[in-house]
Formats: structure tokens, sequence, C-alpha cells
């Protein structure tokens, strides 16, 4: 038989309602991750909810074993509940997660299958986008893909590790807001298509260094994140309103669209060890044990 656990575990502990610029924390605790963020998009992506889906599994009638791995979302929604349109901007977010290490996992026959933990090392950060909407008017054709970078400072917030390749080079400096730049920040850029809906990400991911197989080596269990996300929209070019005779770009007018955005998100992955099966050599033995203990047993006088 199959078992598709297939339901979603929603864990909501705090929702926005904060102003704009104001600093408030959203605190939420799970099966596998707790924590809080005090900095959420300046007021515009503070309906927070983290998300955690259970294993899914295929069952037969003896034994279970693994088809998907839960996932762990951080989620920073619209305020509004809506799609916030944006044509340029960059948003902060500022908190700190825990992973829970070892939380048992029973399959759903009722065996203990193994344990399961939340790994900080495999993060992404991504953007959901509903739409995209050129400016209005008569515009003619796009000149630039709209984009959606990351950017962490390294040394106060930059994630937990990721491995070589996974990002460019430390940046020595980096604008996040006009006028205001960072030191020693990393950032990684991905490309919207015109039309480009769902979910976007930049990050290790599952390639990233797992902070549960190399416990204590690398990080803490516990991590201060500080990152932005910046949204540009596509760029378009619109017909001359001053020259009739315009064949060229040095002479179009240019605007930029916009991307509808209905959250941000924090993804971060889990990573299950199962309980080791004895090797048939030592359950054999173990089972000569048994029987020449129970032999001697019954040999015993009454």
């Amino acid at each position: 038989m199959q078992s598709g656990f297939r339901h979603m575990v929603w864990a909501l502990v705090a929702m926005g309602g904060l102003a704009q610029g104001a600093a408030q924390a959203a605190s939420f605790d799970g099966q596998y991750l707790k924590g809080s963020f005090n900095e959420l998009g300046l007021g515009a992506f503070s309906n927070v909810q983290l998300q955690e889906t259970p294993f899914t599994w295929d069952c037969t009638a003896s034994a279970c074993t693994v088809r998907d791995l839960p996932t762990i979302s951080v989620v920073f929604g619209s305020t509004s509940g809506q799609p916030v349109a944006i044509e340029s901007k960059t948003t902060f977010f500022s908190g700190q997660t825990t992973q829970k290490t070892n939380v048992d996992v029973i399959d759903p026959l009722g065996h203990h299958w193994g344990v399961a933990s939340a790994d900080l090392g495999k993060w992404s950060v991504g953007v959901n986008v509903a739409s995209q909407t050129p400016p209005a008017g008569d515009a003619q054709f796009a000149t630039a893909y709209g984009q959606f970078r990351v950017t962490a400072e390294f040394g106060w917030g930059v994630p937990p590790t990721w491995p070589t390749g996974a990002w460019p080079a430390i940046l020595s400096e980096y604008e996040v807001f006009p006028g205001l730049s960072l030191w020693d920040a990393t950032s990684e850029v991905a490309v919207l298509g015109l039309h480009q809906t769902g979910l976007v990400q930049k990050g290790p991911g599952d390639q990233g260094w797992s902070t549960v197989a190399h416990s204590g080596d690398l990080v803490d269990s516990s991590f201060d994140w500080r990152f932005w996300t910046g949204v540009t929209g596509a760029y378009y070019a619109f017909p001359s309103t001053t020259d009739a005779s315009c064949q060229s770009l040095s002479c179009m007018t240019f605007k930029r669209g916009q991307v509808n955005v209905s959250s941000f998100v924090l993804n971060i992955g889990v990573t299950a060890v199962p309980s080791p099966v004895p090797e048939a050599d030592s359950m054999l033995m173990a089972l000569m044990g048994a029987g020449l203990a129970l032999a001697m047993y019954r040999r015993q006088p009454r």
C-alpha cells in the first residue's frame, strides 16, 4: 500500500501589523526550527509564518521508505495579504533562528525510522512573484530584464557556511540603499524573465555545508540573520513624444515596470538520518548467542 502524508503542517505564531519602519519581534516555534525576527521589511512584509511540511512515505505492508523530506520556510508575507507592486526596492530582514536536532521520526506503520534535524547550512532566500506588469502606456519593448538580489553582510549576518563557488567572491563594498554602503558584503543576483512568476531563490540550498553532520565544527545551533532582498522591475522603451521621426533609443523615453511580490522567504533544509540496520553477520551472531544462552538456561538443574 502507499501512504502519502501530503497535508501541510502550518506553524503560525506571529503575524504582522507593524508600522512602517517599526521594529517588533515576531516569534515562532515549530517541530524543527524556532526563532524570531525583529526587522521585517520595514513593515511592508511583516506577516511572518513558519511553514513546515511533514515527511512523505511509500509503504508496503511491512516497511516504509521516505519519498520526500520535510521542508522548512520562514515566510514574510505582505501586511495587506495582497501582492505589493515594486518598481525598485531593497528590503531588510534581521532575526535569529535555532535548529532543532535529532527529532524522532516515526513512520506510518508506527516504526522508529530515525532522526531529523533542521540544517542551517542548507539555506536559500527567495521571492514569490505573483506577476509582472509593464508600465502603463504604449511600451514598445523591454530593454532590460528585472532582477532579484540577495545581499548579506560578511561577519555580521552572512548566512551559515556555503560550498566554494556557490556564492561569488566577497564584495569590498556594496551599496544597499542610496548613499548607504556596506563593507565586506556578499551578494548574488537572479534575472527575472519578463513573464516569470513563482518562487525565485538564491543560496546554496541542499548543496550547502551541513551544520548537523559537522555539529560543533562549523557554526553554533543558532544563527543571527541579516540580509537584504532587492527587487527591480524590467525596463521598457516608449515612442518619443518630441521627435516624430525618432528611429533610435537615443530619442525614446523609458519607464520601469512593476514586480508584484506576494512574499519573501527564508528556506532551511532538513537532514535526516535513518536508524542503523544491523548487518546480517551481526544479527546471526546475536541469534546464536541468544540460542546458546537459552540452551545453558535449560540445562541448569531445577
